[in-house]
């Protein structure tokens, strides 16, 4: 009888420990990722819902569904540490990123994004390797940014004229807040980006998402495959100090439309 016993009881855990290997576990836990310290500048607007560390492997990100997100960082503070778990691979984009209670997130209230060195016009990109926490992602983050809601937008046609760039593989416009510069040009935080637009037509209409205020100019940015941002990628401006004056949007609501740029390739 013992041994039967035995016998019965080695079966049963023998069952069980296949049984186990059957089910599903699941996802393991992600070791990779990336960690840092936010720094806020100015007050906490007292409509914060929430705000949170983002990645995404495109730059610009089409919308909310593009980004990889964090959990929410602490309310009211000035600085403190932050760990975003990532799978393996490069991103193009690290920023912080604001929430109006009431609303939904809006890639436009994007309030500090990491920058490598002293470039602030590009993103720093950071590669995640498998099993690594890559650490010293630090970002500013200003509430000056973080706008309450808006439906206010600007909008035209571009119109290209000559031979597309052969690497061109992103198209989108972005507005400045502040005036153009070939020896300061404004950093990323100054501008507002409308999604990617199709490259290689003659002509495609944009809006631009932005918020009430005075925009100094409008700038048509075509990406080449493997590129930084720079001022080579600036196909087409209007505004200051060119044609057209700055552009100024009154109101939340406000529709300012048939502000159409000309680009003018190979000049």
């Amino acid at each position: 009888m013992k041994i039967q016993t035995v016998r019965a009881v080695t079966v049963v855990g023998a069952l069980l420990i296949l049984f186990s290997c059957e089910i599903d576990q699941g996802l393991a836990p992600l070791r990779n990722g990336i960690r840092g310290t936010i720094s806020f500048k100015g007050k906490w607007p007292e409509n914060t819902d929430q705000v949170l560390v983002v990645a995404s492997t495109d730059f610009p990100p089409q919308g909310i569904s593009q980004l990889e997100i964090g959990e929410p960082l602490p309310f009211g503070v000035d600085s403190c540490e932050y760990t975003l778990y990532l799978p393996p691979g490069l991103y193009r984009a690290i920023a912080v990123i604001w929430k109006e209670k009431g609303y939904q997130w809006n890639v436009n209230n994007i309030i500090g994004v990491y920058f490598a060195g002293s470039d602030s016009l590009t993103p720093g990109q950071v590669n995640v390797p498998e099993d690594v926490l890559v650490s010293g992602i630090n970002i500013v983050a200003n509430f000056k940014r973080a706008r309450s809601h808006f439906e206010s937008s600007i909008s035209g046609t571009l119109y290209f004229h000559g031979q597309w760039p052969k690497e061109a593989e992103s198209l989108f416009v972005v507005a400045s807040l502040v005036p153009f510069s070939f020896t300061k040009f404004p950093t990323l935080l100054d501008l507002y980006i409308s999604g990617s637009l199709p490259v290689g037509l003659d002509s495609v209409n944009y809006e631009i998402s932005v918020p009430p205020d005075t925009y100094r100019f409008l700038a048509v940015v075509v990406l080449e495959h493997n590129e930084p941002i720079g001022l080579s990628n600036i196909k087409g401006i209007r505004g200051e100090p060119f044609w057209g004056g700055p552009i100024v949007v009154p109101d939340n609501t406000a529709k300012v439309k048939n502000v159409d740029i000309d680009i003018y390739f190979g000049q």
